[in-house]
């Protein structure tokens, strides 16, 4: 049997296994990246930094470009959206 694949409601990576969720719990919305060991979400600015370092490092984009792209991508996220 196959997992549903999720997507992390705070920075929208897909969630493939239980692994990927917060805590190992399918049940957490969040993933690994997006929350402290123990589960809890860090803070708006906290994964904001990490999703510009990954455009960054991974897209080779420049730091303004990343930091549009990750706010426009931020804004379509569901924890996000009242934001």
């Amino acid at each position: 049997m196959t997992e549903k694949i999720v997507n992390c409601r705070s920075c929208g990576i897909p969630m493939e296994t239980a692994s990927q969720h917060a805590c190992g719990e399918v049940e957490n919305p969040y993933c690994n990246y997006c929350t402290s060991p123990n589960g809890i979400l860090k803070a708006r600015e906290q994964i904001r930094e990490q999703i510009v370092r990954f455009h960054m490092e991974s897209l080779g984009m420049t730091r303004g470009d990343a930091e549009k792209k990750t706010d426009e991508h931020m804004k379509t996220l569901p924890e996000w959206q009242g934001d």
